[in-house]
């Protein structure tokens, strides 16, 4: 680099400009819950600048603001923290019960029975697959349970989480490096998990204060080498002189240095923990109230939507279609189940839905065309009426949709027609220019599939008739993810996952041969397929538009700050309309004969799900194990029958 900087004039020209710029920081910008506080005004203290327009900030960074003297503290905003409040506002409405949420009993056995069924999916910070499956395992019994789960479900503690299980289930004895340490673990059975642990370690046992064991926290978690020798040496000379033995001074502090690059504070996590408590809560006791505002909160979310919805439906709740009659602007509960809100229709919006709740208030509307009449063309305007009569919000009024989106044009003019009429401007003839009522009730309706795609399209599901109800069943029997769920899966990985193909596009690749783009949808929502030439060929005839397939492939997330698309790199597809393979095994049946299925099972790995029954209990077994079912498969299988075992066809519809 030397020779090039010395012999080439435009190099030392590019050295020359980067040594001026290095160490000056590259841009500005916001901690977005940040504030810095002081008792007089930060002038006095830091240099300000203002950024975007109005923002007013320091042009010093964190650590140099701690150094100061000056207080950083971070206020987040929760958007669960309005779920709640108008749960409880809902609650009130509905039955007159005025709830003090933050006066609940942490001991209500109900809550408990939610949690340790995993039946989280929408309760604060326990929704995720992961999360759902620790709940099971953990199965909490009281509140500083769920404190510790919260703790613990991160990458670095993870390492410690089998131990705790175990403990805590009672299959693993729970030990302690020296006594001194039981009055500090106890609650966590020996398992070190929050920081606060670590610094009472370090007070009660080597004697430092509070202050020195929040220094020795902070060095532990930033890896700082120098600074960790240096407190090596403090705390095993202070643990000595209190009676530990050098050597268990020592295993102790590395303990505590290998856990504190991961703990967990946990007057956060029980902070957290509470709000999980309290959303847990009105789950298990008011179900439809907390899912409706839960549904309000993320309206404007297709893929969170479905999700929700999803859930509602899996717990009984009945998903209402929104109606100008009687939906208001955000989801409600009836007696019948969820109302849809207006302004969770794509292209109606707050204003909109507020200005025809309002209107309605001075009676309900007669017609579509009483609808567009009292309503000013400035609020309703054609992208709104459209979307409003897709997503079937005039379907109690008698008319078809075909018929409404057809004449759309039309039922806008009438308006004004009518309006000019009320004040006699309008001739006879004019008025018998309008569409009537029953020529457009008797315009035939849309296929029920264009109907579905419409209702996908504007509310982020199906209200006709959901073809998604099956493939929920059939994934939960089946399968270990769901679209929702790949999100947690690191990308690369290899996935299985069921789904509906929408969007399937046939592409001419750079070799002159076809390949596919498609979406892949479930009832959690959506990930993006790639079938290169090489693999479409095998699977063409099942990969067409509306199918129900099996796909698997490597799985690739691209996370940006808005949103996380979920693509998937297809090696294999099964047709999940098709078969499954049932194999009835004897009870006394033998190693070796189990090895033989084993191994003829691997040599023809593929998409067909293979099930294992002993007497009348069945076993779903890996996808590892699942088949490629041929006439090879067939005869290998039929081989079997010798040793009394039975291999059979069956349809996956059985499943349900």
């Amino acid at each position: 680099m030397r020779n090039l900087v010395e012999n080439n004039p435009q190099a030392k020209r590019i050295i020359e400009i980067a040594k001026r710029i290095e160490g000056n920081a590259r841009h500005a910008s916001i901690h977005a819950a940040g504030i810095v506080i002081s008792k007089d005004p930060l002038m006095e203290y830091v240099p300000l600048q203002v950024m975007n327009g109005t923002d007013v900030v320091t042009q010093l960074p964190m650590t140099n603001l701690e150094e100061l003297g000056l207080l950083k503290m971070d206020f987040l905003g929760l958007r669960t923290l309005t779920v709640i409040y108008d749960t409880i506002k809902k609650i009130k409405e509905n039955y007159g019960i005025e709830i003090d949420i933050n006066n609940i009993s942490l001991s209500d056995e109900k809550v408990y029975e939610l949690l340790q069924k995993g039946e989280t999916i929408g309760v604060f910070q326990l929704e995720s697959r992961g999360m759902r499956n620790l709940l099971r395992d953990i199965k909490p019994e009281k509140f500083e349970d769920l404190i510790a789960v919260l703790a613990l479900y991160r990458p670095g503690p993870l390492g410690r989480l089998e131990s705790y299980i175990k403990r805590k289930r009672g299959e693993e004895k729970v030990e302690y490096m020296h006594p001194a340490l039981e009055p500090i673990l106890a609650e966590t059975y020996g398992v070190i998990i929050y920081q606060e642990q670590v610094m009472e370690i370090a007070h009660r046992l080597a004697g430092f204060t509070l202050g020195q064991a929040d220094v020795l926290r902070r060095a532990m978690g930033k890896k700082k080498p120098e600074v960790m020798e240096e407190q090596r040496g403090i705390f095993v000379k202070g643990a000595v002189e209190r009676g530990i033995p050098e050597n268990v001074a020592i295993e102790i502090f590395e303990d505590m240095a290998k856990f504190a690059e991961y703990g967990f504070n946990k007057s956060h996590s029980a902070a957290y923990a509470f709000v999980s408590f309290q959303t847990a809560y009105l789950k298990a006791y008011y179900p439809k109230e907390y899912m409706a505002s839960l549904l309000t909160s993320v309206k404007n979310s297709t893929t969170k939507l479905s999700k929700y919805i999803a859930e509602a439906k899996r717990i009984g709740i009945k998903i209402l279609p929104p109606d100008v009659n009687e939906s208001v602007v955000d989801f409600t509960v009836t007696p019948q189940g969820i109302r849809f809100g207006l302004s969770a229709i794509k292209n109606v919006g707050e204003s909109v839905a507020e200005a025809i709740v309002e209107e309605r208030s001075r009676g309900r509307f007669k017609s579509i065309f009483d609808f567009i009449k009292r309503l000013s063309s400035k609020v309703i305007n054609k992208r709104a009426l459209e979307s409003l009569i897709k997503s079937g919000a005039f379907d109690s009024f008698g008319y078809s949709r075909r018929a409404l989106l057809e004449n759309i044009d039309k039922i806008l003019e009438s308006a004004q027609v009518m309006k000019r009429a009320h004040i006699g401007q309008v001739s006879l003839i004019d008025l018998e220019s309008l569409p009537q009522e029953e020529i457009i009730n008797n315009m035939p309706e849309f296929s029920i599939d264009e109907i579905l795609e419409m209702e996908k399209e504007m509310l982020g599901f199906y209200v006709s008739y959901d073809p998604q109800e099956e493939l929920r069943k059939i994934s939960e029997k089946l399968f270990d993810y769901t679209i929702d769920d790949l999100v947690e899966v690191e990308s690369g990985s290899q996935v299985i996952v069921p789904g509906i193909l929408k969007n399937v596009r046939e592409v001419i690749d750079r070799k002159n041969q076809k390949m596919l783009f498609a979406t892949l949808e479930d009832f959690t929502g959506e990930a993006e397929i790639t079938v290169f030439s090489s693999v479409y060929g095998n699977y063409k005839d099942i990969l067409k538009e509306g199918k129900k397939v099996i796909i698997s492939g490597k799985l690739e997330i691209d996370r940006d700050e808005s949103e996380e698309r979920i693509k998937i790199i297809v090696d294999q597809v099964g047709d999940l309309e098709g078969n499954i393979l049932v194999i009835q095994l004897d009870n006394k049946i033998g190693y070796e004969v189990l090895f033989k299925v084993r191994e003829i099972l691997k040599n023809k790995k593929g998409l067909v799900p293979v099930i294992i029954r002993f007497d009348e209990h069945a076993i779903l077994t890996a996808p590892d194990f699942w088949v490629f079912y041929d006439e090879e498969l067939r005869k290998n299988l039929e081989s079997l029958r010798k040793y009394g075992i039975e291999c059979r066809i069956e349809s996956i519809n059985k499943l349900l």
